[in-house]
């Protein structure tokens, strides 16, 4: 017999005009992105959930894919349909760092890395392109092999990069190096969500001894 553990502890109606395509949780706050191109950042501290007034998160211009926050919660990084990644700082109400704009369709995932100082991405070309998130400048870019890129994700330490392609392959590259690491198999269509977790329980990161 199966039993439901689970149960729901707020839940906020309309939190946008059309769908929630992505959320991103960092302690006491939520950030939501939406199908009508709005991010939306949202206050836990309370009994309810509350929309914080006076935002002034960027709105794209197609559906958003994509949300994520830095460790300390000061920079927040949303992407759309639209090829345009936003790097926002919480701070001031989400006002805007930088723009980056990678083209139509070349942006499906991106998340900003725990330390706040870069944004990856991942790209129908088969790259994890990475840029400095203050100047929003491409500082590298990491070669997969692969197609279409559909997910990225830092690891929690900020030392590992893992994505999600569109033939099934998933792969974790050490951030610094660009060097393939991990190579997860198993799907057989298209790997749409990554997530990287620390260890005992997630992937251990190779140790790098210099000469």
């Amino acid at each position: 017999e199966h039993t439901n553990m689970s149960s729901v502890i707020q839940r906020h109606e309309n939190a946008h005009k059309d769908g929630v395509w992505a959320v991103a949780w960092r302690r006491d706050r939520v950030l939501s992105g939406g199908l009508d191109g709005m991010v939306r950042m949202w206050d836990t501290n309370h009994d309810a959930y509350t929309k914080e007034e006076g935002s002034k998160y960027a709105k794209h211009s197609l559906g958003v894919v994509s949300v994520s926050l830095d460790k300390s919660q000061a920079r927040a990084a949303s992407s759309g349909l639209d090829g345009i990644i936003h790097v926002h700082d919480v701070t001031d109400k989400g006002s805007t760092i930088c723009t980056i704009k990678s083209g139509p369709g070349e942006v499906f995932s991106s998340c900003i890395t725990p330390s706040g100082q870069h944004v990856l991405a991942g790209s129908q070309s088969g790259n994890i392109n990475i840029w400095d998130a203050g100047s929003g400048l491409k500082d590298q870019a990491i070669n997969t092999a692969c197609k279409f890129i559909y997910a990225v994700q830092c690891s929690p330490d900020g030392l590992s990069v893992a994505c999600g392609a569109a033939e099934g392959a998933g792969q974790v590259y050490d951030f610094e190096t660009g060097k393939r690491v991990h190579t997860l198999s198993g799907h057989a269509l298209a790997v749409v969500l990554v997530g990287l977790v620390p260890p005992p329980h997630g992937i251990r990161r190779p140790v790098h001894h210099p000469p």
